[in-house]
């Protein structure tokens, strides 16, 4: 009995190792889930954040952790890089990391403190009016969960492109709740060189009370390196590397849709899931390709868009045809909630797989 619980520890161990001792060739991140938020003071007095969670499994790699301060969000990113055939021991752990969190008590350009906190897509409001009414002389800040995102209407999107190589992000949203606060971010994807992401939605306070208005808000990205564009899942029909000095405008439409089906893409154990989606509508004359875009999920829940991107005013010739389109996603599942797709009118739950 001895021997045998002494080979498989021997086993175990080999295993984490062949996980750890691979730092060459093809790497998968892996995104880590938050589970636990909260910020203290250490022995100087400074703000620290300490975010804890769970492993699914029992390799040895080092945690990443990025920051980023955008407008009312201050943004945390935490993963891990293992090898891409990384055989990992199925045993369950934790974490835990303490992250300097300096960054609550600076103001922007805007004179302005974060209002949230943005871990790894998990949104944790901030006690700013503490923050605010004490300094760094009181107690931490406390954070809390009670906060949702939305999406926002998009009304315009320019890419400046400049003499430098490098290219400007001006965006306009249109918004209808008092209370929402716009929250964006462009990044590099890390994974397919040259493509950014452009991510804009809103956040909004469960249970506030808000007045209606409608306006149009102006934000901006400056000073940007990429060749490719894509901007809440939409790409935009425009390379810097073959455009010239200046600025190109878009607008994202949005496509009828008449018919949808969602279904499984067998695929190779140990992938992600992944599905096919099929849509069909009838546009215009115009020739600029559909797109199929995916939200950001919400309890297995995805918001699903068909849209297309065209520049402003652009004229198209009245005649209908029908349309089909088909994309395939991988996505990351979370918890036991079935998964669901909202496409237009249409609401499809797919059975396990």
């Amino acid at each position: 009995m001895t021997r045998k619980l002494f080979a498989l520890c021997l086993l175990l161990l080999m295993l984490t190792r062949v996980a750890h001792a691979q730092p060459g060739g093809r790497v998968q991140r892996l995104v880590l889930t938050a589970n636990a938020a909260e910020v203290v003071k250490d022995d100087d007095g400074g703000l620290v954040l300490v975010v804890s969670g769970g492993l699914p499994d029992g390799c040895e790699s080092d945690i990443t952790i990025n920051t980023e301060r955008i407008g009312v969000a201050w943004f945390i990113d935490m993963y891990r890089e293992l090898p891409l055939d990384a055989i990992c021991p199925a045993v369950m752990g934790t974490y835990e990391q303490r992250i300097d969190a300096s960054a609550l008590l600076k103001l922007d350009d805007d004179a302005t403190l974060p209002l949230v906190l943005i871990i790894n897509g998990k949104i944790y409001g901030v006690n700013h009016a503490q923050i605010q009414d004490t300094g760094n002389a009181g107690p931490a800040p406390l954070l809390d969960e009670h906060w949702v995102r939305s999406d926002v209407r998009l009304e315009s999107i320019t890419i400046t492109q400049k003499a430098d190589g490098k290219a400007d992000l001006s965006f306009s949203i249109h918004q209808t709740d008092g209370c929402a606060q716009a929250v964006y971010r462009a990044y590099g994807v890390w994974d397919q060189e040259g493509l950014m992401r452009l991510e804009v939605y809103n956040i909004i306070r469960i249970n506030a009370s808000c007045l209606m208005i409608d306006e149009t808000r102006d934000f901006s990205v400056n000073d940007l390196m990429f060749y490719t564009l894509s901007v809440n899942g939409v790409s935009l029909p425009h390379n810097t590397a073959t455009s010239a000095v200046g600025s190109t405008s878009f607008v994202i439409q949005d496509m009828g849709v008449e018919r949808a089906d969602v279904g499984w893409v067998k695929m190779a154990g140990g992938s992600d899931p992944t599905v096919i989606i099929r849509v069909t509508g009838t546009t215009d004359g115009c020739e600029f390709p559909i797109q199929i875009a995916l939200g950001t999920p919400v309890d297995n829940t995805y918001i699903v868009k068909v849209v297309r991107a065209l520049p402003p005013d652009t004229a198209c010739t009245m005649i209908a045809r029908e349309f089909t389109v088909e994309q395939t996603f991988s996505l990351k599942l979370a918890g036991d909630a079935p998964l669901t797709f909202v496409i237009g009118d249409q609401t499809i739950v797919l059975d396990a797989q």
